[in-house]
């Protein structure tokens, strides 16, 4: 079998849907079992009878079972695309990380993990490969859909309009990393950020660096010369804004608080040259909450169920928050009631940026967020 590209999908009629354009001379490579209806076996056929219209050079499925909504076995995929041996030269095209059906997430992420580049569909992204449909191909596509794949296209339930996007006329890809791919899905699937180091870009992104250097000028505007003591920052990550603050506040003892083994322990490698910084892996909930400063960041989004218990139990004079919107409201008003008083304020504006922070053809949306620095009232 000759083949010049390798095109990985989620579901049998996404190629025809989203690869029509490059699927001539191509391998393509099915990843689930098309049975998510009970209809895997006749799925089976109508994709070999669609790659076999556009000339596909082949087509196999990796069987994974199609169980809709849960996420796919991404490692297991990932080992299947091995077995296949196939060359790391070939271009290899994929499902968009920022895709909203969470297979195709994971089909993107599974690819990922096999090939250091590919293409995927371009969705929030500056397209490297366009195409734009004959008049002929175009019908050829409405043809394989509307006779090989008639059954997949009836009105789910009460949904009787199929978007335009599904027969779009044009089809179009970016060329990323794997890198990439793992920043884009680490947004929309934070349970895969601790596999990876600075997963969010922290590191390198125009926005984080500029929310933490907003942070620290405001703190130091707050504190009017005065140098805190003590210093204990939630969320830590893996020490970004922990070694700003070393280098801001030297004097200060700082505990960096992280409770991710994997980040506490890139966090702890991090901070091994710095005396005046402990580490501490735990939970928030689970420490005492007692310095000068307490500094609360992003991390009261992934403690949102304990936000009221959490805020009662600090023991501060200063306290340092960052975020937006009406979390920010939220959180303001429980300060607020708490005998909290803002004194410094400071914003940074949403943008957006390429998900690396530099030059990546995937686009990010930061949120943009709303720094306090809080003073306690007794």
């Amino acid at each position: 079998m000759s083949y010049d590209r390798v095109i990985v999908v989620a579901h049998p009629d996404d190629e025809t849907l989203k690869f029509s354009s490059i699927l001539e001379g191509a391998l393509v490579v099915c990843v689930t079992d098309g049975n998510g209806q009970g209809r895997g076996y006749q799925r089976r056929q109508e994709f070999s009878d669609a790659c076999n219209s556009f000339g596909a050079a082949g087509s196999l499925m990796l069987d994974i079972p199609d169980v809709y909504p849960h996420r796919l076995p991404e490692r297991l995929i990932a080992e299947k695309l091995s077995l296949l041996c196939l060359d790391v030269g070939l271009r290899v095209y994929t499902h968009s990380p920022f895709d909203e059906h969470p297979h195709h997430r994971s089909v993107a992420y599974a690819t990922s993990i096999v090939f250091p580049e590919l293409n995927v569909e371009a969705i929030s992204s500056q397209p490297s490969e366009v195409y734009r449909l004959t008049d002929t191909d175009f019908v050829k596509k409405l043809k394989v859909v509307n006779s090989t794949y008639v059954l997949e296209i009836r009105p789910q339930k009460d949904d009787y309009v199929m978007s335009s996007e599904a027969v779009a006329a044009v089809e179009s890809f970016t060329q990323v990393t794997a890198a990439d791919i793992i920043r884009a899905i680490a947004l929309t699937q934070p349970e895969i950020r601790s596999e990876h180091p600075d997963v969010w870009g922290f590191d390198v992104s125009p926005y984080e660096l500029e929310r933490m250097e907003r942070t620290l000028d405001v703190m130091v505007k707050a504190f009017e010369g005065t140098v805190p003591r003590t210093i204990i920052e939630l969320g830590a990550c893996e020490g970004t804004m922990t070694s700003r603050l070393c280098a801001t506040f030297s004097q200060a003892l700082i505990k960096a608080v992280e409770p991710n083994p994997q980040f506490a322990a890139r966090l702890t490698e991090r901070m091994k040259h710095f005396d005046n910084v402990t580490v501490v892996e735990a939970s928030a909930l689970n420490i005492s909450l007692d310095a000068e400063v307490i500094i609360v960041a992003e991390m009261l989004y992934y403690l949102v169920d304990s936000l009221a218990t959490l805020l009662s139990n600090i023991k501060s004079n200063w306290l340092v928050t960052s975020y937006f919107g009406q979390f920010d409201a939220d959180v303001s008003k429980l300060l607020q009631g708490l005998g909290w008083n803002a004194v410094t304020t400071a914003s940074v504006a949403p943008r957006f940026e390429p998900v690396d922070g530099i030059s990546s053809r995937l686009i990010v949306r930061r949120a943009g967020t709303n720094i306090r620095v809080w003073r306690s009232r007794w």
